[in-house]
């Protein structure tokens, strides 16, 4: 069974070489030219480590020229790797959508599991083995000049070991359930794309029409990257992405083991994915024209702005992404549920928030239902990301009543200046300024007022006021 798996990494490798040569040259070219450019640019240059260099100050050291050399050409190394794990995936994978391929690969010795999974094999080790070739050439450099490789390059490979096995799971996964390499890679990158800015828009809808909520930065958030491999190059969540990996792998196994061999070049193998990818692609277009009808007041009502600017985009969009799919309106009636379900919960679930009707941003607990309360006030820097974790622990700062008693005027008064802006097109136009503010939350200093309060029934409730979206409101 190994010699099998061996013959099909080698049988792939004579597939692949051209691309694993354009890679070595081209990593070889960067390299050599990173190294030429640090050495020379730093000659007569003074330390990086002052922030203003006078005359007197020490020349740059051999070792910090090095770790700069490291940091540079390790990044582009990465994204060398990135790119060329694609290429190699797609050349690899593409037997699937090709029937003769499918026939010929049929009619060998080796079950399709093993097949598959070699193919797994073949497509990660092309894109590490010389990853790593060219971290030990530049750790062997390092080391000659009497520097070690710094810590944060040494994450920043383990994080492209992570990244490579994440996105080729992935991009395996999706050529099981597709019958076309062009739909695959389709599919592959609405999901690394769309996926992300539909999540962004998720959240920024949450701090825009619940006052108070908190849901951190963008950029760092589990959900807004929980299907987007291509950020575990990035180092969020490695162990998620692991098994991630894991699951994408053995699903991929056990659909390809049950594919019928005829649906090599049709549109799809399976169809879930497909629809999902339409749902995401379709409410993302939807959600950015809905929310800018709003914002603009279409029909003299935010909420109708959105309903008809949601709908106004979307409904072309999913079946735009239908007729890429399928290459024309084949099963486009079998669909239509799908679509109007989505119209359904969106269009639904915006009036719901819109309207409150959960009593989230009017809530102020009562006096005597508090056991214990808390406020903070302080800058955004000071805290960091996280402030979630502060803010909850107040909640039992204070246990006198008249301290109770202040912090709640303190929220009411917050509240207060919120209702001033509470109509929808206020709600709408604040979701873009929550995006905007999320974006750049860590690069701009911010007050923000925190309120917290553990009640006598055990559970804990929590506030986040930022002086800048009420600013923005």
């Amino acid at each position: 069974k190994l010699k099998q798996i061996f013959s099909v990494i080698l049988w792939d490798l004579k597939g692949c070489k051209g691309s694993l040569m354009v890679y070595t040259i081209l990593a070889s070219v960067f390299t050599v030219i990173i190294f030429t450019l640090v050495f020379v640019l730093t000659a007569d240059q003074t330390s990086f480590s002052p922030l203003f260099s006078t005359e007197s100050s020490p020349k740059i050291s051999l070792s910090e020229k090095m770790q700069v050399f490291q940091v540079i050409s390790s990044t582009i190394i990465g994204f060398l790797t990135l790119i060329f794990a694609i290429i190699y995936t797609v050349q690899i994978f593409s037997y699937m959508h090709n029937k003769r391929k499918v026939d010929f690969y049929g009619s060998l010795p080796i079950s399709r599991a093993r097949l598959f999974l070699a193919k797994y094999g073949a497509a990660y080790l092309f894109s590490i083995i010389p990853m790593l070739v060219f971290m030990g050439i530049i750790a062997i450099a390092s080391v000659c000049t009497g520097t070690l490789l710094l810590p944060q390059v040494t994450n920043m490979y383990v994080n492209f070991i992570v990244g490579t096995l994440a996105c080729i799971s992935a991009y395996g996964f999706l050529s099981a359930c597709c019958g076309t390499t062009f739909n695959t890679v389709i599919m592959f990158i609405a999901v690394c794309a769309c996926y992300p800015l539909s999540m962004v828009f998720v959240r920024a809808y949450i701090d825009a029409f619940f006052t108070g909520s908190y849901t951190g930065n963008f950029s760092d958030s589990f959900i807004t990257n929980a299907l987007n491999p291509i950020s575990a190059y990035f180092g969020n969540n490695l162990i998620y992405w692991i098994i991630f990996s894991v699951v994408c792998i053995a699903l991929g196994t056990l659909l390809i083991m049950k594919r019928r061999s005829e649906r090599a070049q049709t549109s799809f193998a399976y169809y879930i994915p497909c629809h999902i990818i339409k749902v995401i692609v379709s409410f993302l277009a939807g959600m950015f024209l809905g929310t800018m009808f709003g914002a603009i007041n279409v029909f003299g009502n935010g909420v109708g702005g959105f309903v008809f600017g949601f709908i106004l985009a979307s409904a072309p969009t999913f079946l735009i992404v239908h007729m890429i799919f399928y290459k024309g309106l084949k099963q486009i009636v079998r669909t239509i549920p799908i679509y109007a379900g989505l119209a359904v919960v969106v269009i639904v679930g915006v009036i719901l928030i819109n309207l409150d009707v959960f009593g989230y941003n009017t809530y102020v607990p009562k006096s005597e239902d508090v056991k214990s309360a808390g406020l903070i006030c302080s800058e955004y820097s000071t805290v960091g990301k996280n402030i979630s974790k502060y803010y909850t622990k107040s909640a039992g700062d204070f246990t006198d009543e008249a301290d109770i008693k202040s912090i709640i005027n303190v929220h009411n008064e917050i509240l207060t200046k919120k209702k001033t802006n509470t109509t929808s097109k206020a709600k709408f136009s604040s979701v873009w300024g929550s995006m905007l503010y999320n974006t750049l939350r860590e690069y701009a200093s911010d007050e923000i007022i925190t309120v917290a309060y553990k009640l006598n029934s055990g559970r804990t409730v929590t506030r986040y006021y930022s002086k800048n979206l009420l600013e923005m409101a």
